[in-house]
């Protein structure tokens, strides 16, 4: 993915287990949970690993499916999320 450093990329892929949070097939992206098209950060806790099918289904999209994936994901594994309900009053 461009715009991201190796490192941080590396770091998302450790902390997801290379797998994709959508659908637990193997990760090939990493994934912007709220899209850059939404304004979306470009930090740990918005991106997570995702297979190409996913993310290509999901887009720019703020699917609740998606999301909802996402975040337990994140919570699962002790992101703090709590920017989201930041962003969401955006």
């Amino acid at each position: 993915m461009s715009g991201l450093t190796k490192a941080a990329q590396d770091r998302i892929w450790i902390r997801d287990g290379g797998l994709c949070v959508y659908c637990g097939d193997w990760g090939e992206q990493i994934d912007h949970v709220i899209p850059l098209a939404h304004y979306g950060p470009s930090f740990d806790a918005n991106l997570v690993v995702a297979c190409r099918r996913c993310n290509n289904t999901k887009g720019g999209l703020l699917d609740v499916e998606f999301l909802t994936a996402a975040i337990y994901h994140l919570l699962t594994i002790g992101v703090d999320t709590d920017w989201f309900d930041e962003w969401q009053t955006v």
